[in-house]
């Protein structure tokens, strides 16, 4: 090392402290007459220690190089979980060699919430469905009583408080099939069919029922489908029936129901 130097840049950063300042120049620090010694031990000292860096330094890369996909966070919580398992009774069984056992303990508490999930799942399915249910019969028998009341009044009067009975009779016949049609249906299930083979309408039940269960209806006063039974009565024309006359409906209730007749 040179003992005086014009500017400190002239040597490396880690030896500018050797240095010091005197009349515009730096000078080699020197303690006694043995400097050169001295200064050579001390040049010598700060090699030896930047080897020592240079290697630390290297296995510092090395290791890096070992750790670099590793995610620190997710390092920690492998060493969170390994912490608990070495406290757990799982890892006393580990230690002992019961392997199995810790495997066959852990799948029954995974069956065990799936089994519960899956309950939780089918519960809410039912109940779903059951919700779907009731709406869906609601709807049938609001549709079912709506229909039933038109075609009734076209044939005749039902009595005070028989609605109810008529209603009734209906629902037990009368149901929805999967596109929401109303059909009529036997005790069985199986379709009911009218007099000309096709599947029953709901003239031809309002009809039937008048005529087996008349009970049902206000009595009328005329015998005729004109209504010439009641000379206070107009005309009617040909081709009707009085809606209060429940004899002459019983009369013609094939042609009533077939669309031949109608009721006024």
């Amino acid at each position: 090392m040179k003992r005086k130097i014009a500017s400190l840049e002239d040597v490396d950063e880690k030896y500018h402290e050797l240095y010091e300042e005197r009349d515009g120049a730096f000078y080699l620090i020197v303690e006694d007459d043995d400097s050169d010694n001295k200064a050579k031990a001390r040049l010598e000292e700060f090699r030896k220690n930047n080897r020592l860096l240079h290697k630390e330094k290297k296995e510092l890369e090395a290791k890096l190089e070992e750790w670099k996909d590793i995610d620190p966070q997710e390092y920690r919580t492998l060493k969170e979980r390994q912490a608990t398992l070495e406290t757990s009774d799982d890892a006393k069984l580990v230690a002992e060699g019961k392997l199995d056992e810790v495997i066959a303990k852990r799948t029954a508490t995974m069956k065990a919430d799936f089994e519960r999930s899956l309950s939780a799942k089918d519960t809410a399915l039912k109940d779903t469905s059951k919700e779907r249910d009731t709406y869906r019969q609601r709807l049938a028998q609001l549709q079912i009583d709506g229909d039933v009341r038109t075609h009734i009044e076209k044939i005749g009067r039902p009595k005070q408080g028989a609605m109810d009975d008529i209603l009734s009779r209906a629902h037990r016949t009368w149901k929805l099939d999967g596109d929401g049609n109303r059909v009529p249906v036997d005790s069985d299930g199986e379709p009911i069919y009218g007099n000309d083979g096709d599947i029953m309408t709901m003239s031809e039940w309002s009809a039937k029922l008048l005529q087996n269960a008349g009970h049902l209806f206000e009595s009328g006063g005329g015998g005729g489908a004109d209504g010439s039974g009641d000379p206070e009565k107009p005309k009617r024309k040909k081709g009707s029936v009085d809606a209060d006359d429940a004899v002459a409906i019983g009369r013609n209730l094939k042609d009533i129901a077939t669309g031949k007749m109608t009721v006024e």
